[in-house]
């Protein structure tokens, strides 16, 4: 029979202590809480990793799929389309109009708000429904891998998040490297023909501009985005226009026989699918390869005329 020897004093308390150790690791994290501030400033807490999720944006929504978290989406907004599976979760409207009873109704127990597309009242509402929403802000290129980190940690994600995060800052910052320094050319970057709309120097589009050694013509406005006329763009003479065009417009039709602006005369205009330039994913990298590319030909003075109904 095996014989157990009485356990020294000393080895008694070693025991005892790292039973009641690990006895209060396993409490606290059972009961860790995801303490969050957002991009609105607003502490967000959640008692455990997001199950549930309202996304109101289709880059958010893009987001949660990068991360593994797609499943997790029980309702998303209008123009969610990627990836596929996206198309099939439950729309709860669109932009700054969304159905907030809809949204009650799927029992999220978060929502995510795109500060600048969905704005702050939204937000505002959500929260005065008792609904855990937090804010993310997307300006700069940059900002795309805090959201990946911000959204990895509200989802448990974490280890995912810094590696999707670091892998697209490196492919950010090499082609970065690649463009910004060459010779600068100015652009005008219509985001909507009518009513002619544009973006001014606090917006993604602008920073990817300055990334490809662009310059964005309204760069001096601090609105994000806003109305400008036609009149106004031919004062400033950009040497390029750049529009982003849906699956069946032509987006430069208005601008193909307008004398008396240098993109026109030297058959600068480019257009770039929207899905692929618009959305600040780490997909956008992709869109941002071929403006720089595309802005390198006029750089060349090369003619980069896009016929009408044809996407890069």
């Amino acid at each position: 029979m095996l014989r157990l020897l009485p356990l020294l004093p000393g080895v008694r308390r070693l025991l005892l202590h790292a039973c009641l150790l690990g006895f209060v690791l396993v409490s606290s994290y059972a009961r860790a809480e995801i303490r969050l501030k957002d991009d609105g400033g607003q502490l967000v807490t959640l008692s455990r990793p997001a199950e549930r999720i309202v996304s109101l944006a289709p880059n958010l929504t893009e987001l949660m799929f990068d991360l593994g978290a797609g499943a997790r989406v029980v309702g998303t907004s209008a123009y969610s389309n990627y990836p596929a599976a996206a198309r099939q979760i439950p729309r709860v409207g669109g932009h700054d109009r969304f159905d907030f009873e809809r949204i009650v109704a799927l029992h999220p127990d978060l929502v995510l708000v795109w500060k600048s597309g969905n704005g702050m009242d939204t937000a505002k509402r959500l929260r005065e429904l008792g609904l855990p929403t937090f804010v993310v802000a997307l300006r700069s290129l940059p900002d795309v891998g805090r959201a990946l980190r911000h959204l990895g940690a509200l989802t448990g994600r974490v280890a995912r998040a810094e590696r999707l995060a670091a892998d697209y800052r490196k492919h950010l910052t090499a082609l970065t490297a690649r463009f910004e320094h060459r010779k600068p050319v100015s652009v005008f970057f219509q985001v909507w023909p009518q009513p002619l709309m544009t973006v001014g120097g606090p917006q993604f589009l602008t920073d990817i501009l300055r990334r490809c050694g662009a310059r964005n013509i309204f760069a001096d406005q601090s609105a994000v985005a806003f109305s400008v006329s036609l009149e106004a763009v031919i004062a400033r003479q950009p040497e390029a226009i750049v529009a982003v065009a849906g699956e069946n417009d032509d987006p430069l039709a208005r601008w193909r026989d307008l004398p008396g602006i240098t993109a026109v005369q030297a058959h600068h205009l480019i257009v770039v699918h929207s899905d692929s330039l618009s959305r600040p994913t780490p997909a956008i990298l992709d869109g941002m390869t071929q403006l720089c590319l595309a802005l390198d030909a006029v750089r060349k003075q090369e003619a980069v005329m896009s016929p009408p109904n044809a996407h890069n």
